[in-house]
């Protein structure tokens, strides 16, 4: 016997369990979501049978989170689905040439929405998470707000929100953290009300949820 040897099966075992160690202590995670959208934007976002976007038209849209990789994760998804995400760059030169300075009022919106309109947005998208409590990169639950505001009219065309809880601390991923704003974001577009889809909440991180087209 060599003693001095760990059996290929036994690493396995150990990476698994470092991998999950997280997450032990809160138990299996289940996301839970909320969604509404204006009557009048049925298929914004188009969620088709597999629950990916198809846009009913192209739309040039802002982000504006306050996670730079939760922004980021969403103008991917936007982007691979046809539609043009304005970058963070342009939009702070055209903060600059405007003379405007963000504060943390209910005013900061508005300018926001103006800077999205000067660069040919037709919406913004406001994102909002927010981690409680926070030690470090542990917490105890983690909620994502997303909602899609008219540069137009400044009405409100659709929101959403994911959350997270557990009963102990564990580590949520970028990967999942992105994950949840992308949750948001499909219940915040299925058209559940027209009674032909209706939504699945994921039962954890690793089965498929979502909006789905109801069998007849």
């Amino acid at each position: 016997m060599n003693r001095g040897r760990v059996h290929p099966r036994v690493r396995q075992i150990v990476v698994i369990i470092l991998v999950l160690l997280p997450l032990t202590g809160c138990g299996r995670i289940f996301p839970v979501t909320s969604g509404f959208h204006a009557s009048d934007e049925t298929f914004m976002l188009g969620n088709d049978v597999n629950g990916r976007f198809m846009p009913s038209k192209p739309e040039t849209v802002v982000i504006w989170a306050n996670d730079i990789g939760v922004e980021h994760h969403l103008a991917g998804i936007l982007l691979q689905t046809g539609y043009r995400v304005v970058e963070r760059g342009r939009l702070q030169q055209i903060f600059n040439e405007q003379k405007i300075r963000l504060m943390n009022t209910p005013d900061s919106e508005a300018d926001v929405l103006q800077v999205g309109r000067l660069a040919g947005a037709t919406q913004v998208v406001f994102v909002d998470v927010q981690r409680e409590p926070q030690y470090g990169r542990e917490i105890k639950s983690a909620s994502i707000a997303i909602r899609g505001v008219s540069v137009e009219t400044a009405q409100v065309r659709w929101s959403g929100t994911a959350r997270v809880k557990a009963s102990g601390m564990f580590v949520l991923e970028d990967a999942q953290e992105g994950g949840l704003a992308e949750l948001a974001l499909r219940r915040a577009t299925c058209p559940i009300e027209t009674g032909r889809f209706e939504w699945i909440e994921k039962s954890d991180w690793d089965h498929a949820g979502g909006c789905r087209q109801r069998r007849p």
